[in-house]
């Protein structure tokens, strides 16, 4: 072989070796870009449930406290006699009036979270705390709906008891401006109800499931908060 075929050989070759090399650094490239873009994603779903959770946490923390006014209120109308409630400044009347009333429940929104749980996303988070807290806060809305429901039946047959005493049109004719005339008197209405021992039964029994909803939705901030501190790491 002449001198010039060998050159001519080994300039073949290097050229063939930086083909080679020129399209295994174009996948590499490409390979970098679409893990790159691909964590981009990820950290941008992550940011839309954050965002997600912190609201929904916010009006859990909100209808925790509007619950615990509640059940305050119904505890209270149990803990006075009828002649007690008979002298009750006006106020205090229509807080407890206003206590009769199925717990708030919240919206979990969960828009961001379920688009990415059914796009398979979770396992691509390396971090198992988060993945395992957005597991819990996945859940947590069907954990408590049960309870929701079982309480918010109650609530209604204490309504209906209500309503035979007059009660929702007492509290509307407190707030008429101006009032009913020959409109049954709020005050009247809730010593009525208070010497009504099958609603008082019924009014006691209701905050034991009412107190336990709101325990169980209060759990609820914890879980968030596993999310929240989770998702700084």
């Amino acid at each position: 072989m002449s001198t010039i075929q060998k050159i001519r050989w080994n300039h073949i070759a290097i050229e063939g070796i930086a083909i080679v090399a020129s399209i295994l650094l174009a996948f590499a490239i490409d390979a970098w870009w679409d893990d790159r873009s691909e964590r981009a994603r990820l950290v941008a779903a992550i940011q839309n449930i954050v965002a997600e959770v912190s609201e929904a946490r916010e009006e859990i923390n909100s209808a925790v406290q509007r619950n615990q006014f509640r059940i305050d209120g119904m505890r209270q109308f149990l803990s006075l006699s009828p002649d007690e409630l008979a002298t009750l400044p006006r106020d205090t009347v229509v807080a407890i009036s206003r206590s009769f009333v199925i717990p708030s429940p919240f919206d979990p929104g969960e828009i961001a979270l379920q688009g990415f749980l059914t796009g398979g996303n979770l396992e691509k988070i390396a971090d198992r705390e988060l993945a395992n807290a957005l597991i819990a806060w996945a859940q947590f809305p069907n954990e408590i709906d049960d309870d929701h429901e079982d309480v918010s039946v109650m609530m209604i047959a204490v309504f209906e008891r209500a309503a035979g005493h007059g009660v929702w049109s007492a509290i509307l004719n407190e707030e008429a401006d101006p009032k009913i005339p020959g409109a049954t008197d709020l005050q009247d209405t809730l010593v009525a109800l208070r010497r009504d021992n099958y609603f008082v039964d019924l009014l006691a029994n209701s905050i034991t499931y009412f107190e336990s909803f709101a325990l169980q939705l209060a759990d609820g901030i914890e879980i968030a908060d596993q999310v929240l501190e989770a998702s700084k790491q």
